[in-house]
Parts: C-alpha cells; sequence; structure tokens
C-alpha cells in the first residue's frame, strides 16, 4: 500500500513539475527582453566596447513589435543599473497595466500592486437552482476539499501588498454559518511588456480545511492585456490538487479561466468570465459568468453576475455578488 501512495505521490508532483515548467516556458517566450539603441546609458552598463561591434551604429539597431525599454533614473540625476520589464519595473518609473479582477474567481489584488495597497472585499454566492448528485463536488465552492450543502457561500477577506509586485490575502470561506477552509494566498507580479500593455505573474493558493484534516493547493500563472481604452483580458492556467491523502493524485485538476472586459464608462464596466477545471479521471466542470462592476466611489466597489456552471454531477445557476473596499 505504501508503495502504491509513493507512486501516486511521485506521478502527482512530474505532474505539477510539467505544468510549472510549462508556466515558464510561455513566460520565457512572451517575454523577450532587448537594450534599445537609442539607451545610451543601457550601453554603458552592457559591455561598451563589444556592443557596438554588433551595432555599429545606434540609429540602426534592430526593433521589432515585442522590443522592451530599460528603466534608469537619468532624468532625475540618479544612475543605477536598468532593470529590464521582465522582472517588474522600479517603483520610481512603475506604469500599472489596467486589467480588472474577475467577480467569482479573483486576484491577489491587481497585476502590479505598490506596496502598501489594502483591500477588503466579500463575496456571496446565492444559488437559486442546483441539482448535484455527488456533495463533494462543489463547482461554486472555495475549494475541492469541501463538500456542497446547498446553502450561502461567502467568503470575507484582507488583501495586502507587502511589497512592490507582491501582495498576500487571507480569506475565510463559508457555507451558510459553517466555516470550511482557511485560505492563504500569495501573488507575484513578474513585470509588463509590450509597450505596457501586458502584465503578467504567479498566484499561489494554499487552502487547509477548518479541522486542519485536509490541504488543498493551487498554482497559476496569470497573464493580463489591455487591448486598447475599452478591451482587456485576463488568463490564468494552472492546476490545483490536495497536498496529502492516499488518493491525492486523484485529486489533480487543470484550471483554466479566461476572462474578457469592456470599460464603458470611468465607473461602469462589464465582463464575461469562464472557468474550465478537469480531473484525470475525465470528469470536469465549466462556469459562465457574465457580470458587471460599478465604481460607487474612489475607495468603494460593487460587482454582481451570474454563475451558470455544468458538471459532471448536476449544474447549478447562482447569483453572485462581491463588495469592496480598498485604499
Amino acid at each position: 500500500m505504501r508503495i502504491k501512495q509513493r507512486q501516486r505521490f511521485s506521478e502527482t508532483h512530474r505532474l505539477m513539475a510539467t505544468i510549472l515548467c510549462s508556466m515558464l516556458g510561455v513566460t520565457a517566450v512572451c517575454v523577450p527582453v532587448r537594450v534599445p539603441g537609442d539607451d545610451a546609458i543601457a550601453d554603458d552598463y552592457l559591455a561598451p566596447d563589444s556592443i557596438h561591434d554588433l551595432w555599429p551604429s545606434p540609429e540602426i539597431a534592430p526593433r521589432g513589435p515585442f522590443d522592451f525599454d530599460f528603466v534608469t533614473a537619468e532624468q532625475s540625476g540618479e544612475r543605477r543599473l536598468p532593470n529590464s520589464s521582465f522582472w517588474g519595473e522600479p517603483t520610481q518609473n512603475h506604469s500599472r497595466v489596467e486589467v480588472p479582477e474577475p467577480l467569482l474567481f479573483d486576484l491577489v489584488r491587481p497585476l502590479g500592486a505598490r506596496k502598501g495597497e489594502l483591500e477588503v472585499n466579500t463575496l456571496a454566492i446565492f444559488p437559486w437552482n442546483a441539482s448535484n448528485t455527488n456533495p463533494e463536488d462543489d463547482p461554486f465552492g472555495s475549494g475541492s476539499t469541501t463538500f456542497d450543502k446547498g446553502g450561502i457561500e461567502w467568503a470575507p477577506e484582507i488583501e495586502f501588498a507587502i511589497a512592490d509586485n507582491f501582495a498576500i490575502e487571507f480569506e475565510l470561506p463559508f457555507e451558510s454559518s459553517t466555516l470550511e477552509e482557511y485560505k492563504l494566498g500569495l501573488q507575484w507580479t513578474i513585470g509588463t511588456a509590450l509597450d505596457n500593455r501586458y502584465i503578467h505573474g504567479f498566484q499561489m493558493l494554499i487552502q487547509p480545511t477548518s479541522a486542519w484534516e485536509n490541504w488543498n493547493s493551487t498554482l497559476l500563472y496569470l497573464a493580463g492585456m489591455r487591448f486598447d481604452e475599452t478591451w482587456s483580458a485576463l488568463l490564468m492556467v494552472g492546476g490545483r490538487m490536495d497536498l496529502e491523502g492516499p488518493d491525492n493524485s486523484e485529486t489533480f485538476e487543470r484550471l483554466l479561466n479566461a476572462s474578457i472586459f469592456a470599460d464603458l464608462s470611468d465607473p461602469a464596466r462589464v465582463g464575461l468570465e469562464t472557468i474550465y477545471a478537469a480531473k484525470l479521471d475525465g470528469t470536469a466542470e465549466f462556469i459562465l459568468v457574465p457580470q458587471g462592476h460599478y465604481q460607487f466611489a474612489e475607495n468603494f466597489q460593487v460587482q454582481s453576475g451570474f454563475g451558470l456552471g455544468v458538471f459532471s454531477e448536476g449544474s447549478e445557476q447562482s447569483f453572485i455578488l462581491r463588495v469592496i473596499y480598498s485604499n
């Protein structure tokens, strides 16, 4: 029995390693780095005696649609090593890519969070029509370790950026009056690209049950894109699974969340969020969430929408509401 458990455990880690390598591969492909030929201060840092052998004149340095610029403090008179957009821009020159957060599966602060940013929000899911023959399958719940009791799902949480581009959250997922889990989230923004229209990073979630009997983990690659003043999109791809137990490898799920948004006005936007999760045994779930976001004040936002979910053991339709306060 122990041999079988070790085999499942190693198979699971191979799957997680494959996913992580794939994410890093996507990162490397999407975010090349270059030194612009017209940036003299960058040339000073990158072997000035040899760089002109490759580029005889700064004016003819090759350029392309995926080029990036080093960020320097030359205008302020401060000389420091340039910082490529792959690793994130310095605070003094930071320019965030404005991409909204999805309603049902939100982020740990928006990508590009700055040190000291604080958010407190509460999510509530009100099911009005559900048919679920397997209570262990709770697609609208906070994680795969919780049972579906058919009650209102709600979760207060606090999010805080402890450093530039790095944020942490703590959440208490409830169903009706029952505390189901504790949820810890970590999120790192790698940087921006494509003339500050693309931003990406990683998110990790750890979710022990309230009795500390079972632990679930999630690892995601995040990518946001601002197309123009109206349209933007966010992609999350990765996996989640239980960390322990004899059958933990069988709990592994591939996750994909793709959302698109349209800014209708300064305070209002609409969006469409899609969530797909598939287990190794062939079971899967799909949730569609049309939604609207409205900024009532500088620090106060309300998001609402309808969750339309189908899964291997049934279906569910829910009204979803999130109330947000941020500094």
